[in-house]
């Protein structure tokens, strides 16, 4: 996994902690920090303070990160 640094770097968003980015959620402006996401090992977990679906978000974070959509990756 991504550190917290080249994650926040990916989302135009700043680093929390070590395992923690704020970030403009999808479709926001680049000052936004409503959307935060938690390195978890291997995987990530969002959140969307500004109640934005958790699976768009979660799909944004994977395309900004150049990782396959989530129903593609368990396809393959």
């Amino acid at each position: 996994m991504m550190t917290a640094r080249e994650i926040a770097l990916a989302l135009g968003g700043d680093v929390v902690s070590v395992k923690r980015v704020a970030a403009p959620g999808p479709g926001h402006s680049p000052t936004d920090r409503s959307l935060s996401v938690l390195i978890t090992g291997s995987d990530f977990i969002v959140h969307s303070f500004a109640g934005d679906d958790w699976r768009v978000c979660k799909e944004y974070v994977r395309s900004r990160l150049g990782l396959l959509p989530f129903d593609q990756r368990r396809r393959s």
